[in-house]
């Protein structure tokens, strides 16, 4: 079996048994045959919606696989954020080291920072960095653009509050999934506001770009993967078909159009506001496509991108740090894109 097609561009880190390429990797069909079954019945519902349910299965086990960090839950301009950094590091290192803004992914609806903690812990292990995890609030209590403006609360502050100790030249933002839109959003609204861009770089995990339901340089085939005569390769890789319409209905809230480029980045006018992007997508999610396609469009705009597939993987796999090898190496990445724009990194 061959890995399923993709732009030449793109990574492919295939799964490690070579027998195995082309279907899930059998480590995570055995975390997913071993772990409980989704539960249902929760009474919350909103706009119709089971909200309850949604956020009851929203987070996933990690383990902790860092050394010598530290975390600090606390608020920063009204807004909970989790504090991660190195324990050894003199004044002068502090003020050297990047910082990574993490925003989390549950589908804008669920989700909490704290079940991103472990994945925060190693990045700043492997990177030295501050890394500040946003508990932004969640919809549809918080229709968009509240969400955002969260996180814009707590970047603006940490980046001119000097009590906050990193290089100013060296903060990055990043997310998984619909963090990964916000992140994205976050490097719109800063650039708008102050006419360049403070990131240095973007770090996406399987980011949502579009949820316009329409043709934006890519379309959805489940023939585009293989393996789908399996039971599980085919779920995965359209567990999340049709989710656009649920996500407006809770998320935007006719707050804006769902072709607003702050909701759909993948339709941004001019790609050339973005700092350099590490785009890393999973073989099995519904989000492939429109993924690497936001990352071709980014790069035939003469962005600075670096977009990895990782083979036999499904959505949401960065969230199992410490359980999944492919966590891991996603979160290596992540780093080696960090180290390799601050050589001050060791």
């Amino acid at each position: 079996m061959s890995q399923t097609k993709k732009e030449s561009f793109v990574l492919y880190k295939p799964v490690p048994d070579p027998e195995g390429i082309g279907y899930l990797d059998q480590k995570l069909v055995e975390f997913r045959n071993s772990r409980p079954p989704k539960t249902t019945g929760n009474p919350y519902y909103v706009m119709g919606e089971p909200v309850g349910d949604m956020r009851d299965n929203a987070d996933q086990p990690s383990v902790d696989i860092s050394e010598g960090i530290s975390d600090l839950e606390k608020e920063i301009e009204g807004v909970t954020v989790w504090i991660s950094e190195p324990d050894q590091q003199t004044e002068e290192e502090k003020k050297q080291r990047p910082c990574v803004v993490y925003i989390h992914g549950g589908g804008f609806v669920g989700g909490c920072a704290q079940a991103f903690q472990n994945l925060c812990r190693y990045l700043s292990s492997q990177t030295q960095a501050l890394v500040i995890n946003i508990d932004y609030r969640l919809a549809p209590e918080t229709a968009f653009p509240g969400n955002i403006q969260d996180c814009l609360r707590v970047i603006r502050k940490i980046r001119t509050d000097e009590t906050y100790f990193f290089d100013r030249e060296q903060m990055y933002v990043g997310g998984d999934s619909a963090g990964g839109n916000m992140a994205i959003a976050c490097a719109q609204k800063e650039y708008e506001e102050t006419g360049r861009q403070p990131f240095k770089g973007l770090i996406l995990y399987y980011p949502v770009v579009d949820l316009t339901m329409e043709d934006h340089g890519w379309k959805w085939n489940l023939e585009d993967y293989s393996g789908t005569e399996r039971e599980m390769e085919c779920h995965c890789a359209q567990s999340l078909r049709g989710f656009e319409p649920q996500i407006l209905k809770l998320y935007v809230q006719d707050q804006a159009s769902k072709e607003d480029p702050l909701v759909s980045p993948i339709i941004t006018p001019d790609y050339t506001i973005y700092p350099d992007m590490l785009i890393i997508s999973a073989e099995y999610d519904y989000l492939r496509p429109q993924v690497e396609a936001f990352a071709k469009k980014a790069k035939d705009a003469g962005c600075q991108v670096k977009a990895v597939r990782y083979g036999g993987m499904n959505h949401a796999f960065v969230s199992l740090t410490g359980i999944i090898d492919q966590a891991k190496d996603a979160l290596e990445e992540a780093s080696d894109f960090i180290k390799a724009h601050n050589t001050s990194i060791k």
